[in-house]
């Protein structure tokens, strides 16, 4: 039982690495690529950072743990201009730095796409004191961050390999697959993410990736980190109610999930059928996520729906999760 229960908890945390390393061959001298598959960009960095794609961002770190990094955000009816992005990010900046001061003036992410340079300071847990620097810029329907972090002691002695990475990036389309098929009973602004293989049907927002081709029912939103929702199920050992299940979730948890600590649990319904939220916090790949895994019982068979996301955009898209637990059905 315990196997089977790490093994639901682990899939559900790498569902944010469904994609591989991203190929390329124009690599430039000296430097490699840390980029996920399906982003809109191709970062490269020294060939003697440690790759950090793990935490599902595509990022890098040197020996000193200074940190480049990359990410793309879906633009929505606020911000559709550069100038609008970059107002929204600074106020979002202000709320989480505490007497945040920053200078912006214009730059160029690779070699001429247009971006603006916001560097700051802040504090950590320790005292020390980071320096960050972000390129941000317009690219089709998303915002891309290019982003740099270091001692800030330290940084004149990286500003010219922040300064390479930054006139090497690139930005490219997308290439992942998304279906967008419906059935009969496909509510409005859904569509499809589980197969006829099933005896349930998944739906997901318009909005999210869907894959039908594969035999695992997901479903992720278009951004870096990659929120998802993914759906299991397996057979237990011997019968159970849902407080049993969870009592060893989090027994089980605890000692194999680093930096996990239970934050709730809910009682619902799904499909009409007795369901319990369990929402917890984990680290994975160095990153700290948050997963809430809905929990329910059907035929002798033990369902999860399980939602993941970096902490820091978990509750953005609680409003997605609540439709789809919503119009879950088994056929």
């Amino acid at each position: 039982m315990s196997k089977k229960l790490l093994t639901l908890a682990l899939l559900a945390l790498a569902c944010l690495m469904l994609f591989s390393a991203c190929s390329d061959d124009g690599v430039p001298d000296g430097m490699t690529s840390v980029t996920l598959e399906g982003e809109p960009f191709i970062l490269y960095v020294p060939e003697d950072w440690s790759d950090n794609r793990s935490s599902g961002i595509s990022s890098a770190h040197s020996a000193l743990e200074v940190i480049a990094s990359a990410r793309y955000y879906p633009l929505d009816e606020t911000t559709t201009t550069l100038d609008e992005y970059v107002a929204s990010y600074i106020e979002e900046c202000k709320s989480t730095y505490e007497g945040f001061s920053f200078s912006r003036k214009d730059s160029k992410l690779g070699k001429d796409t247009p971006a603006a340079r916001i560097e700051f300071d802040f504090s950590t847990a320790e005292n020390a004191t980071t320096k960050a620097i972000h390129y941000i810029t317009i690219h089709g329907t998303d915002a891309v961050i290019l982003s740099f972090y270091c001692n800030t002691k330290d940084f004149s002695e990286y500003a010219e390999t922040f300064e390479e990475i930054r006139k090497e990036f690139v930005l490219t389309d997308k290439t992942v697959r998304n279906d967008n098929e419906t059935d009969k009973k496909t509510p409005d602004g859904m569509k499809l993410a589980s197969s006829d293989d099933h005896n349930y049907v998944f739906y997901a927002p318009t909005s999210w990736i869907t894959d039908l081709s594969d035999a695992h029912s997901y479903a992720y939103f278009d951004e870096s980190g990659r929120p998802n929702v993914s759906v299991t199920c397996y057979t237990p050992d011997e019968p159970m109610t849902l407080e049993a299940y969870l009592e060893l979730c989090d027994a089980d948890y605890k000692k194999n999930l680093s930096g996990y600590e239970f934050i709730e649990k809910t009682e619902r319904k799904v499909f009409e059928l007795d369901a319990v939220s369990y929402t917890y916090k984990a680290v994975y790949g160095g990153s700290e996520l948050r997963v809430m895994q809905t929990v329910f019982v059907y035929e002798d068979l033990l369902y999860s729906i399980t939602y993941t996301a970096h902490a820091d955009r978990f509750d953005a898209h609680l409003e997605d999760v609540e439709k789809m637990l919503g119009e879950f059905r088994f056929r």
